[in-house]
């Protein structure tokens, strides 16, 4: 009759030692009365029904769900307690409890227990035991100077990663209470071995061998620790609206040299999920953007630099410099890995742009976190300078126009530290590449190179916008569209008379000769060049009319530079309007004019005297 009451017994303490709230009440013994703690024997088990040795399997996964397996987790696990039958002789009374490790329960801090002898404690229901650890939270149990956690950290305790399907199994341990520790989640991966972040980590408890499962005693415990990760991303933008409040965004863009662009970055905030039964939101301990840029893109810095962000935001929250984040500008260093000549190329003698949220700002990204995840958001400002290259591929460089790109590091509580692919955007400028030829000869004397002067406009309406060119190399000019309308004249280099104009945005333009070599032709009319973009397919069209004298152009330019030929031929030159030959034709217009008058008049004379 005893032994069946014993098994009721046990079964209620085990069942409630799974990672079970709640408390238990308390029934200590009357000091007067006589009460007597009999440990539990192998032979009890065995009446039990059970044989061999127990085992002990920590399962961990995503929500719960099987399928969503972690491994890579390190758990601690210590057994922390035995059983004892506890008679009470004067109340006439039976009960199974666990006597408690003493550094444990110091360590843990427990209190309220059913029993007390000699300083041990005993449990009747275990269940009491996890309430007390689920009370603080796992940063409290993770603090450097936490008892719990000292007492975890001591060699004597195991350590055991998962590693298969999320499981990680403990053979040949004896009966008894043991406690379960999330340790580390460094090194957590999902089922396809991606690293990923643990947002949710599990308060430590303690779990029965055995446990009854539906009237069966069981020896091979599994023990499954639920959690919830979370991810971040992040990705780059032009804004081509040049309006941060209603931006429109595109990954490529054309511009000129001159021009100031504004760039988004956009980083998601992971969700943090608070509703982990028994868990404990992590923290975000890290959030860094690193920005890189070719170096044909200068970043905008005012007197003061916190200025070069026009706005950052976190949700609906400004973010403040120096407050929430600070930033640094340096030469670009990254070293990459795989295509590396090629991929450090596009970057080299560029700058790099570090956003780093303070713990103020990381502050702000937990209460994101908390309520469903979020959205933030950084703008700048670039300039785009000389060193900028013109179309897909200058022929020198093997870059595709003026990439910049950005990359997320951040950490999550113990998890390890993640970083996102880059994301990349580009900013595309062209050229216009003249041979200026004089009766078909492609060679220029210095004398006739440096007679021949052209102007570039452009046209909206009935306004004409000038652009000042700026050279340090015979026959090659840079657009500089920070200064408007500043009239530059320029020739092409001799011998080659090539006159290359680069840096220029796509649209309409207007090539016109002010003055050529003595005895050939001017042309009539300034030369349209029209650049166009082909975005999608990374293809630059420019198309031209043809004018007095010759111009050739094939319409289509693979390498983003217009391309044509001018040539001037030989014949006589129509006098310049307002030019001094001229007034031969004046002059004899009023001799004709005076004859006209005189014999009009001399005409009437006659007619009066008849």
């Amino acid at each position: 009759m005893k032994k069946r009451i014993l098994k009721r017994v046990l079964s209620a303490v085990a069942t409630a030692a799974l990672l079970v709230g709640g408390g238990s009440s308390v029934v200590s013994a009357d000091t007067a009365d006589n009460v007597t703690y009999t440990p539990v024997d192998s032979a009890y088990y065995t009446g039990l029904g059970l044989t061999g040795d127990p085992s002990l399997t920590i399962a961990k996964y995503i929500d719960g769900n099987d399928a969503n397996y972690i491994n890579g987790v390190t758990f601690k696990y210590a057994k922390v307690g035995d059983l004892y039958q506890v008679e009470n002789t004067t109340q006439h009374t039976v009960e199974m409890a666990y006597c408690i490790d003493s550094a444990f329960a110091t360590a843990a801090g427990l209190t309220s227990e059913n029993y007390s002898e000699n300083g041990n404690l005993y449990y009747t229901d275990p269940a009491a035991i996890n309430t007390q650890l689920q009370a603080k939270s796992i940063q409290e149990h993770a603090t450097a100077h936490s008892a719990l956690r000292t007492y975890l950290a001591n060699d004597s305790i195991a350590t055991v990663t998962t590693a298969d399907t999320g499981t990680v199994s403990v053979p040949n341990v004896s009966y008894g209470l043991y406690l379960i520790a999330e340790w580390n989640t460094s090194g957590a991966t999902d089922s396809t071995g991606k690293p990923i972040s643990i947002t949710n980590i599990q308060s430590p408890f303690v779990v029965a061998i055995p446990t009854d499962n539906n009237g069966t005693w069981n020896k091979e415990v599994v023990a499954k620790v639920k959690n919830a990760e979370g991810s971040a991303e992040v990705e780059k933008k032009i804004v081509t609206n040049d309006n941060v409040e209603n931006p429109e965004l595109d990954d490529t863009d054309t511009t000129s040299i001159g021009d100031t662009v504004t760039f988004q970055l956009h980083g998601t905030v992971p969700v943090i999920s608070k509703d982990v039964e028994h868990g404990n939101a992590e923290k975000i301990n890290k959030y860094v953007l690193t920005d890189n840029l070719s170096k044909g893109l200068t970043p905008v810095e005012t007197e003061n630099a916190k200025d070069l962000f026009v706005k950052a935001t976190a949700g609906n929250t400004n973010l403040v410099y120096d407050t929430d984040y600070t930033y640094e500008i340096s030469d670009y260093t990254e070293t990459k890995t795989g295509t590396a000549s090629t991929t450090e190329a596009e970057y080299a003698g560029g700058k790099t742009i570090t956003v780093t949220f303070t713990t103020n700002g990381l502050a702000k990204l937990d209460t994101l976190a908390q309520n469903g995840g979020g959205d933030v958001y950084f703008y700048y400002k670039a300039k785009v300078n000389d060193q900028a290259v013109i179309g897909p591929n200058n022929g020198n460089v093997s870059q595709a126009g003026n990439p910049n790109e950005v990359k997320l590091n951040y950490q999550i509580g113990t998890s390890s530290e993640m970083e996102t692919g880059w994301d990349k955007v580009t900013e595309y400028t062209f050229g216009i590449d003249v041979i200026k030829q004089l009766a078909g000869d492609e060679k220029l004397s210095e004398t006739n190179a440096a007679a021949i002067k052209f102007i570039l406009y452009s046209k909206e309406g009935n306004t004409e916008t000038y652009y000042k060119l700026n050279s340090t190399t015979k026959g090659v000019y840079t657009v500089d569209t920070s200064v408007t309308n500043i009239t530059t004249e320029i020739s092409p280099a001799d011998t080659t008379g090539r006159l290359y104009i680069k840096g220029l945005d796509e649209g309409t333009y207007y090539l016109k000769e002010k003055t050529t070599a003595g005895g050939y032709n001017l042309l009539k009319e300034p030369v349209e060049i029209v650049i166009k973009a082909n975005k999608n397919s990374n293809t630059y069209v420019g198309t031209s009319d043809q004018y007095i004298g010759t111009i050739t152009n094939d319409g289509t330019s693979a390498n983003g530079t217009f391309e044509l030929t001018i040539n001037n031929t030989k014949g006589f030159t129509l006098p310049a309007t307002g030019g001094a030959g001229i007034w031969f034709f004046v002059l004899a217009g009023v001799v004709i004019v005076a004859a006209g008058c005189g014999y009009y008049m001399i005409s009437s004379r006659k007619n009066r005297s008849k």
